[in-house]
């Protein structure tokens, strides 16, 4: 299903090249090509426009609300229309408070949902609007703030949380009153479950099933009933294993490890209902029946049960691998949310599953652009200095045209089995994307077809490093000495790149001391290249310059002072090594985190103390070397820029400027040569998922910066995009964002697909010059203004734009609407 955005329907006008301005009289009357869409089909977005590109997968809770279903992940929340078909989404960008959602419940006597965060943040959604509650998140609670669940009472909502016990006024949107002294001897304790049951409220707490008439003092703790075991066999178990606490027809239950317990019927003591193992997920009242998640790994199923222990109705299927929560909606109908699948629609021996198209993974440890694809890399390795593999068995996905196509061998057999794909590098000369993993060789993919490059298909080219130490750099399992180590997925590639002459060069992470790895194109084979120094065997990164040199990264905080990054020629015989030693580079950190070539062929370097840039790459073989500059923001400060931040990745865009991604102070933009900040991104000034950036990439024909953070990915449009050719139009895909302009629009236009850093000329009809402006790389942007301050008059626009050289003339319309 695709995904639904609240952001209007816009009308684009695609304007076809035209290769002469002598043409230009021809263009007046017509305009060549016009359509009508939703503004999520078109290549990109608006510009400053943000989109979330989340798996939507594990659904952890479930309710009905406004006539739609809405389902809760770890990514945000979704809702799905049963009459018109339709899913969307809510995040940040819709204009929830922030990411983490822990649990989500709708008030059972008021249009009203509830939506509680991990880090304590609480959203209201009533009558269209969302009101945030930012008490708890902002308060100086310390460990951990999640809300575990919450219950409700006409206009009060209790909140379990990881702290303690919090009442909510819901006619005030505010803390009421709060017990943060649960605990044995006053001390703080977690609350799992709540439940308010006649007039009494009843927590399942790390230090017991307690209780407390309403009408009493909730912050004295010592007026809360502690059950006992003379209370009933419930109570002679260990508090952590009994999950949720609610009540159906009068009786008060309790989910256990065992089964469901149950007070009632004028018993005060509590006793075994019903006998069902495994772990619950939810335990959810519908009238006289009870809807139980049981997300067991051999027997997963939703099981319902009446007031005396009856099974009334068992759902399993394919599709129920892992549910979580479910509702109840008519005779036979339910809707569950499954960890693995998304929303489920279960009516009568049918099921159908919904979740907006989205990766592969919540966690993405690499993003790569291609063809004007972005491919999403869910691998990894223990972070940042590599050794330790994840065993990530998540895959890869492709982004292409709006929509995410996943691939592992679990989605489709015809993938090679893999784990922990970290890097992907594409050859345009064989048309092949190589994917590197780090444990399983490189997975090449063409056409849909698979191949595998590994110890044993390269004839050793690709090292097994533990076999390596003992015998070959091949593991064979016919060899009992082989064989008995289990070393057999070891070939740890992190990253791969190719030369000026089709060269494959591979890092081969732990081939000691031969970790640098080379298929030769002519003649094919493979030779190994040896580094030296102690930290020789772990390079992480490779980048291939305009000079035909290797910037090899090796692994922070790994003995890194000696050798931060090897520098490799062409040929291979020449190798430098780099650090933060004032004679070796004078890097202002040895722990390297990314590498990067600007448009001018300058190589600039994040460390974990800011950014570092080195101006004469070519000359770093010379006798006297290279020396990295800091950049110093701003001017007059005299500081090295961010030097206080982890700089984890660098992007350049089409005009030269750069993207910055730090490990805890959000994205930033600079301009080409980090005189001046254009933008700082962070989590309270935008819909930024979090502030710790893992990687940056952007998709070079539309300027659209995907953001990978360790809360999920997202993407921005910037307003610079790079053509492919960077002397020639791109034909059909020059076009202008939005087109026609409608009447009252304040925001950007956008002409995207031009040759790099055109000048760009905005002309009326009649001939005359309203604005002009250089392109950021492949796009020009204009808001609206003419050059005496006034607003565009309606009208047909003709914009025209040509490099210096006059090689790449392009002629587009713009329509502005009265």
């Amino acid at each position: 299903m695709p995904e639904m955005f609240s952001i209007g329907t816009v009308t684009i006008m695609r304007i076809k090249t035209v290769q002469s301005l002598l043409k230009l009289a021809f263009l007046f009357v017509s305009i060549l090509e016009t359509g009508k869409t939703n503004a999520q089909a078109v290549k990109g977005l608006p510009i400053g426009s943000w989109k979330v590109h989340l798996p939507f997968n594990d659904v952890k809770a479930v309710e009905k609300f406004n006539n739609q279903i809405y389902a809760a992940t770890s990514s945000g929340i979704y809702s799905y229309d049963p009459a018109s078909g339709e899913i969307s989404i809510f995040s940040k960008i819709q204009g929830l408070s922030d990411v983490g959602v822990s649990t989500m419940r709708k008030h059972p006597d008021k249009e009203l949902l509830f939506i509680g965060y991990e880090n304590g943040n609480i959203d209201l959604i009533s009558n269209g609007k969302i009101t945030n509650i930012p008490d708890l998140t902002l308060s100086s609670i310390t460990g951990s703030k999640q809300i575990n669940a919450v219950d409700f009472h006409e206009n009060e909502a209790y909140l379990a949380c990881a702290f303690g016990f919090v009442i909510i006024n819901l006619e005030k949107n505010e803390i009421k009153e709060s017990n943060l002294t649960m605990g044995i001897n006053g001390q703080s304790t977690w609350v799992k479950d709540v439940v308010r049951f006649q007039d009494s409220l009843f927590a399942l707490t790390g230090a017991g099933f307690k209780s407390i008439p309403r009408s009493k003092n909730i912050q004295n703790t010592d007026l809360w009933y502690t059950y006992k075991p003379a209370d009933g066999e419930l109570f002679t178990f260990n508090p952590e294993s009994n999950f949720f606490v609610n009540h159906f027809c009068n009786k008060l239950v309790v989910g256990t490890q065992v089964g469901v317990y149950v007070m009632g019927n004028g018993s005060p003591k509590f006793k075994l209902l019903v006998s069902m193992g495994g772990i619950y997920k939810s335990m959810r009242p519908f009238g006289c029946e009870m809807l139980i998640s049981i997300p067991d790994i051999d027997n997963s199923a939703v099981v319902l049960i009446d007031t005396v222990g009856h099974i009334v109705d068992t759902i399993r299927g394919p599709l129920l691998t892992q549910p979580y929560d479910a509702i109840k909606t008519g005779d036979n109908e339910y809707w569950v949310g499954d960890h693995d699948h998304g929303l489920i629609q279960v009516s009568g021996k049918n099921q159908q599953a919904f979740k907006p198209n989205g990766p592969v993974s919540l966690n993405c440890f690499k993003l790569y652009n291609y063809q004007d694809k972005m491919t999403f890399l869910s691998g990894g390795y223990g972070y940042p200095v590599g050794y330790i593999q994840n065993l990530n068995k998540a895959g890869f996905s492709i982004y292409q045209d709006n929509q995410w196509q996943n691939f592992s061998n679990a989605i489709n057999p015809k993938v090679p089995y893999f784990e922990d794909v970290v890097s992907a590098r594409f050859n345009p000369v064989d048309q092949k994307l190589y994917l590197n993993c780090f444990g399983y060789g490189i997975i090449t993919m063409k056409d849909g077809n698979f191949e595998v490059m590994n110890d044993t298909t390269t004839d050793a080219g690709l090292c097994n490093v533990d076999a390596n130490y003992a015998n070959d750099c091949r593991y064979n399992y016919n060899d009992p000495f082989d064989r008995a180590t289990g070393y057999k997925h070891f070939v740890r590639i992190t990253a791969c790149n190719f030369d000026l002459y089709n060269n494959l060069w591979v890092t081969n992470f732990g081939a000691k001391p031969n970790s640098i790895r080379i298929r030769l194109e002519s003649p094919p084979s493979w030779i190994s290249l040896p580094l030296d120094f102690i930290n020789s065997d772990n390079p992480l990164d490779i980048l291939n310059d305009k000079n035909n040199f290797k910037w090899i990264r090796m692994a922070p905080n790994r003995a890194s002072s000696e050798a931060a990054i090897w520098v490799i020629s062409g040929d291979g015989k020449e190798k430098k090594a780099l650090s933060a030693s004032p004679d070796k580079g004078n890097l202002p950190s040895a722990d390297v985190y990314d590498i990067a070539e600007d448009k001018q062929g300058l190589i600039w370097v994040g460390t974990s103390k800011g950014l570092a840039v080195f101006y004469n790459p070519a000359g770093v073989f010379s006798s006297v070397g290279i020396t990295a500059s800091t950049p110093i923001y701003p001017p007059e400060a005299g500081r090295p820029v961010l030097e206080n931040d982890i700089v984890t990745s660098v992007e350049t865009d089409g005009g030269n400027r750069k993207w910055v991604g730090t490990k805890s102070n959000g994205l930033w933009l600079f301009n080409a040569d980090i005189t001046k900040v254009i933008q700082h991104f962070t989590t309270t000034n935008s819909p930024l998922l979090s502030d710790q950036i893992i990687d940056l990439e952007i998709n070079k024909p539309t300027g659209e910066l995907f953001i990978s953070t360790d809360r999920g990915v997202m993407s921005y449009q910037t307003d610079a995009t790079e053509n492919q050719d960077p002397n020639e139009c791109v034909g059909a895909d020059v076009s202008i964002f939005p087109n026609p302009v409608e009447k009252g629009y304040d925001g950007t236009i956008a002409v995207k697909g031009l040759a790099s850093n055109s000048t760009v000329k905005f002309v009326t009809a009649s001939g005359k010059l309203v604005y002009q402006t250089t392109s950021e790389g492949g796009m020009a942007t204009w808001n609206g203004i003419t050059y005496d301050g006034q607003k565009a008059h309606p009208g047909i626009y003709i914009v025209l734009s040509a490099t210096s050289d006059g090689k790449a003339n392009c002629i587009s319309k713009l329509a502005i609407l009265d």
